[in-house]
Order: C-alpha cells, then sequence, then structure tokens
C-alpha cells in the first residue's frame, strides 16, 4: 500500500525537476536566439551567460513560482484521482499563466522591437515547459493507474452491512 503523501511527492519532485530542466532549455535557446541582445548585456560566450547571477537566481526562482502555482491549482490535492483530461487541461492552464507571468515580470528586458519574436519566445516557453511538465506527470500517474488496475496498490476499505446492499 502506498501513502498519498508519497505519490504527493512524487509529483512535487517531478514537477520541480521538469520545470528547471523546462526553464534551463528555455534559457540556453533564448541566448542563442537573440545573442545581439546578449552581447549588449555584456554576456561574451554562452558559458559566461549560463554561470551569470542572473541565470542562477532563473533557475532557483522560476521553479520555485511554479510550483506555488501548481499548488493553488489543487493540482496535488486528490493524488490518486486524476484523469488525464484533468490533468492536460490544469497543466496547460499553470503553464500559460506562468509562462505569462514570467515573460511579462522577468523577460520584459530582454523584448525586441519585433512583436513577432516576442511571440515566438513566449511560445517557446509555453511548449518547453508544457511537454516537460506533462509528460513526467503522465509518467507518474500512469505508473499509478497500471499499479492501481493490477492490484499492486490497495486501499484499506471498511464494508458497512451485509449481503447485497453492503
Amino acid at each position: 500500500m502506498i501513502s498519498a503523501g508519497l505519490q504527493r511527492a512524487k509529483y512535487v519532485v517531478g514537477d520541480l525537476m521538469s520545470s528547471a530542466l523546462a526553464w534551463f532549455a528555455y534559457t540556453c535557446l533564448r541566448y542563442y536566439l537573440n545573442q545581439e541582445t546578449m552581447l549588449s548585456q555584456g554576456f561574451n560566450s554562452f558559458e559566461m551567460f549560463v554561470t551569470s547571477s542572473y541565470v542562477a537566481l532563473g533557475m532557483l526562482l522560476f521553479p520555485l513560482m511554479m510550483m506555488f502555482v501548481y499548488f493553488l491549482s489543487g493540482y496535488y490535492n486528490e493524488v490518486f484521482r486524476k484523469s488525464r483530461l484533468q490533468e492536460f487541461f490544469v497543466t496547460a492552464a499553470s503553464v500559460l499563466f506562468n509562462s505569462l507571468m514570467i515573460f511579462f515580470v522577468a523577460l520584459v528586458n530582454d523584448m525586441a522591437n519585433d512583436r513577432a519574436y516576442n511571440y515566438e519566445m513566449i511560445m517557446l516557453l509555453v511548449v518547453l515547459l508544457f511537454a516537460m511538465v506533462y509528460t513526467v506527470r503522465c509518467v507518474i500517474t500512469s505508473q499509478a493507474s497500471r499499479r492501481l488496475k493490477h492490484r499492486i496498490w490497495q486501499f484499506n476499505t471498511l464494508i458497512i452491512g451485509a449481503g447485497n446492499e453492503a
């Protein structure tokens, strides 16, 4: 038998790791897609950019902010009663909200004069974040579903009464 706390911890760790990985991938792509701006900000090389306090702060704050929004969305409340459709929409809404908030709060300094580029950067963040977080969530949910279906996990149940009406 598995506890809800252990299953919740799997989701939390998975979300934290996938959010951090998505943010790092986005940061790397942003450097390469916008090298002129990065050079003008004093980042002469990719190594200098990745090891900067700017990136380190983002690697700390972004995943924590994501976790806060995931918590507020109620995603961690019922860890054993998840449908994939519900998981899809809750993840999509949380990712979209966070991506827009991050873009307009933290990344507004990187905005180019070309609006299409700005929209592409927002979409890149949304796609990377959604793909990584949703994939990890689906794997965890599928494992739990498979274990419940094959009766590897069981829940204590109290039956009151006797016969067919119990």
